[in-house]
């Protein structure tokens, strides 16, 4: 691919992308069920995040008050320029399945 070149990293945004790739194939052909989380809705929608997840994983609702606080982390905007990380989200785009480009075009400027 020719527009490997112009991403910073690209075997590991390749791994990234293949990654989740074969765990989404994984999980539709075991038939195991999903429930998707996203790391800003720790942050942004914390009670909502909590209960969703607790109720999918079919455990003892937890209050906000009693759960384990969320401390978020770091942002990686910063580490790549506008233009490199328009030519990571092309390749991403280019090698992702349909599922994994509906999950992963979240994150995506």
């Amino acid at each position: 691919l020719k527009m490997i070149r112009k991403v910073p990293c690209h075997g590991e945004f390749y791994r990234y992308t293949q990654w989740h790739n074969l765990a989404i194939a994984t999980l539709k052909t075991m038939k195991i069920p999903v429930h998707v989380l996203y790391y800003e809705d720790y942050n942004d929608k914390w009670e909502q995040t909590l209960i969703g997840m607790l109720d999918f994983l079919e455990l003892e609702n937890a209050t906000p008050e009693t759960a384990q606080k969320f401390v978020p982390g770091k942002e990686y905007l910063d580490y790549y320029t506008s233009k490199q990380r328009h030519a990571i989200q092309k390749l991403i785009a280019k090698v992702s399945t349909n599922e994994t480009w509906q999950l992963l075009k979240h994150y995506m400027p």
